[in-house]
């Protein structure tokens, strides 16, 4: 009797090896096709960057475009505005200045 006891504890056994052998080779497929899926989510994602990257630089390019011309525009309209005051500030002391030949009278 003893051996028949045995014998149904190694069958019990193996059947149970079996079982959580195919157990693991199942759980084994399911991890492989996660890692797969998540492999592709990363190729994904790491193209969104790369296009978010290329957008911002994109941008950036634009907006230092746009500033060097707003300077630009800027420097321009300083330099009309300066050329501006000295001209009329010429033209005012030209206009306030004595006629020629003006002699100031001496007080007696």
């Amino acid at each position: 009797m003893r051996i028949a006891a045995y014998q149904t504890l190694y069958e019990s056994s193996l059947a149970f090896a079996v079982r959580k052998a195919v157990q693991g080779e199942e759980e084994k497929s399911e991890l492989e096709s996660k890692i797969k899926e998540m492999l592709a989510d990363r190729r994904e994602k790491n193209r969104y960057i790369s296009e978010l990257q290329e957008r911002a630089d994109s941008l950036d390019a634009r907006e230092e475009e746009r500033w060097q011309q707003m300077k630009s525009k800027h420097h321009k309209e300083i330099k009309s505005l300066k050329d501006l005051y000295k001209a009329q500030t010429k033209s005012l002391h030209e206009g306030l200045a004595p006629p020629p030949g003006f002699v100031k009278g001496k007080k007696e």
